[in-house]
């Protein structure tokens, strides 16, 4: 199975990428900021979000 990380994911492209690549049966993870809502309602099946912690 091919994987895709998304940088953004809850913005209007990264979303709609994500859409696209889990129709074509891609393991979909992505990356939000901490204060990003992230609306689920339009997905089709689940995506791993992650939450990395950055120091700097």
């Amino acid at each position: 199975m091919k994987r895709a990380l998304i940088t953004g994911i809850t913005r209007q492209d990264g979303s709609y990428l994500a859409e696209l690549l889990l129709e074509k049966g891609y393991e979909v993870h992505g990356i939000k900021r901490r204060s990003s809502s992230f609306n689920t309602g339009r997905m089709i099946t689940s995506i791993k979000i992650l939450m990395p912690q950055i120091h700097g």
